[in-house]
């Protein structure tokens, strides 16, 4: 993940890259890569000059693959930036505050751009998000927003909040619907036995999995050890 090096698909469809280089911070770059079907991401955080950490040693790292809902909030993130219409370089500049840059490919696209303090509230939103993904104690851009600005982005944070929290009720709705299914198989799989999806015998020869707080329930045949739910 160096920022030299140009940023590349490799194995995935589509992945943006951000660098954030504060003035009294540590840099930090992280990436999110989407393979087939799931998005990863991936960061670092570097020794800056003058701290007690030297110049690009590496102080702090992370990688995991995003949840379904990280994934979902991350895509609609994406779409409200409009990325690749973006100018590569604004009229804004500074001496503090902190340099974003921000690089994507996506199958035949190519983009970069570079932001001094940026305040752009659909940027802000990505890379703010983009550092909660990643974990990483990544310092808040020093923005100065205009008052309309801080409103605007309180309202962006307000509204993910809003549909992070709607996408977990669902999750649970839809993971007790389909525990409520598994327990109800439970008096056939005693009486006649079930037929694995998978191997296709109709057997008693299957365990019932209590999911944990939060997760799905689901059967194993025993007989060619493959799991499967009540769809």
């Amino acid at each position: 993940m160096d920022d030299d090096v140009p940023l590349t698909l490799g194995p995935y469809r589509t992945a943006y890259r951000l660098s954030r280089y504060p003035s009294f911070w540590f840099p930090s770059t992280i990436v999110v890569s989407r393979g087939e079907d799931e998005w990863q991401v991936a960061g670092k955080l570097t020794g800056a000059l003058g701290s007690r950490v030297p110049e690009g040693a590496l102080t702090a790292e992370c990688g995991r693959v995003l949840t379904a809902d990280e994934a979902a909030h991350l895509e609609r993130l994406i779409d409200r930036l409009g990325f690749f219409s973006m100018p590569v370089e604004d009229d804004r500049h500074g001496l503090d505050g902190e340099t974003w840059v921000l690089e994507a490919v996506e199958a035949e696209r190519h983009h970069a751009i570079r932001r001094w303090s940026p305040e752009d509230v659909a940027l802000v939103a990505f890379g703010e998000y983009l550092g909660a993904l990643s974990g990483l104690p990544v310092e808040r851009s020093r923005r100065k927003l205009t008052p309309k600005q801080v409103a605007e982005l309180a309202r962006a944070r307000a509204e993910s909040d809003r549909q992070r929290a709607e996408e977990e009720r669902l999750r649970a709705e839809a993971v007790a619907r389909s525990n409520e299914r598994v327990r109800g198989l439970l008096p056939e799989l005693l009486h006649r036995g079930l037929t694995c999806p998978h191997c296709g015998v109709r057997t008693r020869e299957i365990r019932f999995v209590r999911g944990r707080p939060g997760m799905k329930s689901y059967l194993v045949c025993r007989l060619c050890g493959r799991s499967f739910g009540p769809d």
